[in-house]
């Protein structure tokens, strides 16, 4: 991957073009994105609650094991720290994992950070939204007071 260069005021467009570019290439089932985006060391934990390095996430990617019929990404948001980008947002899901449905509703936070002029992704973390919880966690985002307490939620 070149060095991307970036002032302060573009790596906020940066991140999301990266972001943008990862969405596609996961509806393609490519993981030459991943493979080049993803530091040596790359942690995530994924929406089964496992640890992940960047060559497990990788192999999963090769696999084919996640297949996307769609994957729309909401209420993205960027914040640049100096040289690190915290990215949270939600993920709608239609698809199979190992051929099983895996539709749904996902909460996403990746942390990119700068190295030697090139950004790069160390982090991610997806968690499934229970039935219910989007409208809670959409009200508590536009800082409103939501319709129940999040906590009582009942399965």
């Amino acid at each position: 991957m070149p060095k991307q260069q970036a002032s302060r005021s573009s790596v906020v467009q940066l991140i999301r073009e990266l972001e943008e570019r990862g969405r596609r290439a996961s509806l393609n089932g490519d993981a030459s994105h991943f493979e080049k985006c993803a530091s040596q060391d790359f942690l995530a934990i994924n929406p089964r609650g496992e640890i992940q390095t960047k060559s497990e996430s990788l192999e999963g990617r090769k696999a084919g094991h996640m297949k996307f019929n769609s994957l729309v990404h909401q209420d993205v948001q960027v914040r640049e720290y100096g040289d690190t980008a915290l990215v949270t947002g939600r993920s709608t899901v239609k698809g199979q994992f190992k051929g099983k449905p895996t539709d749904g509703s996902f909460r996403f936070s990746r942390l990119y950070m700068n190295k030697g002029g090139q950004w790069k992704l160390f982090w991610s973390q997806s968690t499934r939204i229970a039935p219910g919880g989007p409208e809670v966690a959409q009200a508590s985002s536009a800082g409103k007071r939501p319709a129940r307490d999040p906590h009582q939620i009942k399965k």
